[in-house]
């Protein structure tokens, strides 16, 4: 089979380890992915420990383009004259059309056509397009048609539930192509039961939406669990964010002021250490240090900029608290980070709405759910994790989190099905 997707090790991220875990697994039931991904950009994150573990039988394709590095390429400041404002003007003219759904549009219309004619000659059982970017599903139904070959469309996040700002008329485009995409493709996974049910109302008959959640390597969850008994080396009560922040999204100020206060009412007697491991324009952000100055949080907060996903496992199999930050307009889907949150069985503080992420949360008996306004809530919240005593070892995953091991067993199943179907 063949698997399409934008992010592969060495790139760093969610996508990333999904992906790694059915090059992985998938060859245990049957199925020899052979995964096509761009080619180095200088435009995403590097982990050389992800790319060490892809397995030397797995064929990985690097499919590098101009137009997979044009619109994800950030340009070097330059000094404004009045041509490089003219050139700027153009820029952006041609992004509004050339960078939807996403900046990868291009490379996934390439791709597409390069998949329908290698498909015609040597057709693979099935094959499968993950997003997001959600514009490889662009490939996909572009290759499907070029070549019948049954495709596997595998949404990590829901494609264009909420405009989010797009314009109307972008959004109508949208909806359209995602509606084409939904009614070609043979299958469609969802990574929450709120995802499948907001899909079985669309266009694809409910017998094709399958449910098929992200998930924890059990492996490095015991080497996480065993680095973090060494790893304490003071009484300091620790949270863990991990992974990237967004303002308005993701945002940890509201958070800063809270812990600022629980310290406050308590009278600040244990040391609090806020770490936040990750590479975003929000880590950057002077408002983040200058917030924390002024709240004197100074010297509790840590930004260690992008940390190899084992260590950032350790990191958060040692800590106190896992906060995890959901804002609006997400109730569809789930952090990837959430599910090695409970694997690790540590206590989770989730500030979100009702949703998927608040599902899986309370399926927990150390989830704590918290709406992100409450101030007052995510106050005593805090206070209450700093009073009570943790279980170093901590409980299993909850019933609703599966090993990546047997979700890729599940989609084995899938693809069988799928492959079934078409014959």
């Amino acid at each position: 089979m063949a698997i399409v997707a934008f992010h592969f090790p060495p790139q760093g991220g969610a996508g990333s380890l999904r992906l790694l875990s059915f090059a992985r697994h998938l060859p245990e039931h049957g199925w020899r992915p052979r995964i096509v991904t761009v080619g180095d950009f200088g435009g995403t994150l590097t982990d050389r420990t992800l790319a060490a573990r892809i397995p030397s039988e797995t064929d990985v394709e690097r499919w590098f383009t101009s137009l997979a590095a044009w619109a994800y390429r950030k340009s070097a400041p330059q000094r404004r004259t009045p041509r490089s404002v003219a050139r700027g003007a153009v820029r952006r003219f041609l992004e509004n059309f050339a960078s939807y759904p996403d900046p990868a549009i291009g490379w996934s219309i390439a791709t597409g056509w390069r998949l329908g004619r290698r498909f015609r000659e040597n057709p693979p059982r099935v094959f499968m397009t993950s997003s997001p970017p959600h514009s490889l599903h662009v490939a996909g139904l572009i290759a499907s048609v070029v070549a019948d070959v049954p495709w596997v469309m595998d949404l990590r996040d829901p494609w264009m539930s909420k405009p989010l700002g797009i314009p109307r008329l972008r959004h109508f485009a949208g909806r359209r192509l995602e509606r084409c995409a939904l009614a070609t493709a043979d299958c469609v996974l969802a990574n929450t039961p709120r995802l499948a049910d907001d899909l079985g109302s669309a266009s694809p008959p409910p017998h094709r939406v399958v449910v098929l959640p992200n998930g924890y390597d059990e492996a490095e969850i015991e080497t996480a669990r065993a680095a973090a008994r060494g790893r304490r080396t003071d009484d300091a009560f620790t949270i863990v964010h991990a992974g990237a922040l967004y303002a308005g999204q993701r945002d940890p100020l509201d958070f800063l002021g809270a812990l600022s206060r629980a310290l406050a009412a308590r009278g600040r007697g244990r040391r609090v250490r806020f770490i936040i491991p990750g590479e975003s324009s929000f880590h950057r952000n002077p408002v983040l240090l200058d917030t924390a100055r002024q709240l004197g949080l100074e010297s509790s907060l840590e930004c260690p900029g992008y940390v190899p996903h084992d260590q950032v496992l350790a990191m958060m199999a040692s800590a106190d608290l896992l906060l995890l930050i959901q804002g609006p307009g997400f109730h569809l889907q789930v952090p990837s980070k959430a599910y090695e949150y409970l694997a690790l069985g540590r206590p989770v503080l989730a500030l979100t709405g009702e949703g998927a992420t608040a599902d899986l949360v309370r399926s927990s008996p150390l989830g704590t759910v918290v709406a992100p306004g409450d101030r007052e809530e995510v106050v005593r919240a805090l206070i209450a994790a700093m009073e009570r005593a943790t279980d170093p070892e901590g409980p299993g995953p909850p019933p609703g989190v599966a090993s990546r091991r047997q979700i890729a067993a599940r989609l084995a199943d899938v693809l069988l099905e799928v492959e079934a179907r078409a014959t």
